[in-house]
């Protein structure tokens, strides 16, 4: 990693806030149920926020992330059930859709089962020190912290790994405390007239969290007639230097474990539903997305010891010259070919679409799409073709991402399209280029969820991304 540090990029939530501000912060009031929280300044525009509970009041609800669903009784409605209801006073981030770069950095690790961004974490030994924020390259395991009395200093390790370089903490503030890579740190406030006289150590499980992005996919959201969404989040690459340009910086989603393998010989996969087995998947998780890299193609699966099962591809992305965004749940007809389909994600002139019946043609209108001038039949973007023995295969994301390199595209919904980004699923090997940030610039990472219809609800989906930087 070179310059600027680690510590001097952040990477931010977008919302509603106001531009350079942190997440709005709203304080529940009497009557929250675990279904719905009631809040003493109401939440404009909840529908598609997602709730992030600091658990100040009730621990319980400490680092917990929901949907919210929208106003509902005097409150908010949650799309699913809370492990406590609120009590008065408790606070609750909310990361409302938006086209803003709030200050709130996206969550780290989680230090000792506590958010530390949320609720700052002291050790029992290290008097003076509490922890603010844990590097997601230190890594799951155990985090030492050191303090040296006869220098009054602090150096961190993971497991057991070498100490880092100490760092003299006796002015007190905030400090970054690296390990030995230079990479990971740990961010500390120090009060130092509540030091220690003696040398201590405390020690913290280091955890990734799950659900600070995307807390989960409802079962209304992929409810087999009711569900299918396509939603867009941002987060920034802010580089907070005064003076280094972040030179070359890229990113990559977290992919999913797994073997990439083949499709077995003599087994194949058409457009409708079907199954077919894999040479080796046995280390697959049990449902998730497939990418056929032979065949630039992708499918959603559930799998059963080497055998895969993928629905029928009736998703369709239609481009057209209209001038108004097509809405959401609203079918719509070709003109000339009398095919349907129902869109689940939009903006002017585009319209993503589930239930497909039919095939669209560059000679139809439909609807608020216009005159069809594309049409593409697939999940994520790819195009659906057959699959055929020998093709190569591997597990892939659950989101795909793009850099909105200019102002960040303002979307007015959580399933508005954003405008003039292009998305896609790159790698550790071949990432996305975001190209070079200048000190005190930021750049805009999009990231696009696809909820298919029919699909399990699911908690804790993973949308971590990876940035790197010379």
């Amino acid at each position: 990693m070179g310059t600027p540090r680690p510590d001097q990029i952040a990477i931010c939530y977008v919302g509603a806030q106001a531009a350079g501000s942190p997440l709005t912060t709203y304080t529940c009031g009497t009557g929250s149920t675990t279904s719905n929280v009631v809040t003493t300044a109401a939440i404009s525009n909840p529908a598609g926020a997602i709730a992030i509970f600091k658990g100040n009041i009730t621990s319980a609800l400490q680092g917990y992330a929901c949907h919210l669903r929208g106003a509902s009784g005097g409150g908010v409605e949650t799309y699913k059930p809370l492990p406590a209801a609120p009590a008065s006073g408790d606070q609750v981030l909310v990361w409302m859709v938006g086209s803003n770069r709030s200050t709130t950095e996206v969550m780290g690790l989680t230090v000792g089962g506590v958010q530390p961004e949320i609720t700052a974490v002291a050790g029992a030994n290290i008097t003076g020190v509490s922890i603010s924020y844990a590097s997601w390259l230190l890594g799951a395991g155990t985090l030492t912290v050191t303090y040296t009395a006869s220098t009054t200093s602090l150096a961190i390790h993971m497991g057991s790994d070498s100490d880092g370089a100490a760092v003299d903490v006796s002015t007190g503030g905030t400090f970054a405390i690296y390990d030995a890579s230079g990479d990971a740190y740990i961010t500390v406030t120090v009060a130092p007239a509540s030091l220690p006289a003696t040398d201590q150590t405390d020690t913290w499980t280091l955890a990734a969290p799950t659900g600070t992005v995307i807390p989960d996919y409802e079962g209304a959201e992929t409810h087999p007639t009711l569900g299918g969404k396509v939603r867009y989040r941002a987060e920034v690459f802010a580089n907070l230097a005064d003076l280094d340009t972040a030179m070359a910086a890229n990113v990559y989603p977290y992919w999913p474990a797994g073997t990439a393998t083949t499709v077995a010989t003599g087994e194949s996969l058409g457009l409708t539903a079907g199954s077919f087995d894999a040479t080796d998947a046995s280390d697959w998780l049990a449902s998730g997305w497939v990418l056929n890299t032979t065949k630039n193609d992708c499918r959603p699966f559930t799998r059963s010891g080497n055998t895969l099962t993928c629905r029928a591809v009736d998703w369709v992305i239609l481009t057209g010259n209209g001038t108004t965004a097509a809405t959401i749940g609203a079918t719509l007809t070709g003109s000339s070919s009398g095919a349907t389909a129902v869109v689940v994600a939009s903006r002017a002139g585009q319209a993503i679409c589930k239930s497909l019946s039919g095939t669209f043609t560059t000679s139809d209108t439909a609807g608020a799409v216009g005159t069809v001038s594309a049409v593409q039949v697939g999940f994520r973007g790819y195009t659906a073709v057959a699959w055929e023995a020998g093709d190569a295969i591997v597990p892939m994301p659950e989101i795909d991402i793009a850099a909105d390199t200019g102002t960040i595209s303002t979307v007015a919904s959580e399933t508005q399209i954003p405008a003039d980004v292009t998305f896609s699923t790159p790698t550790a090997a071949v990432p996305l280029v975001i190209g070079n940030v200048a000190a005190n610039t930021s750049v805009a990472i999009w990231m696009r969820e696809w909820i298919l219809d029919g699909a399990t609800a699911a908690d804790g989906k993973n949308a971590d991304n990876t940035y790197a930087w010379s």
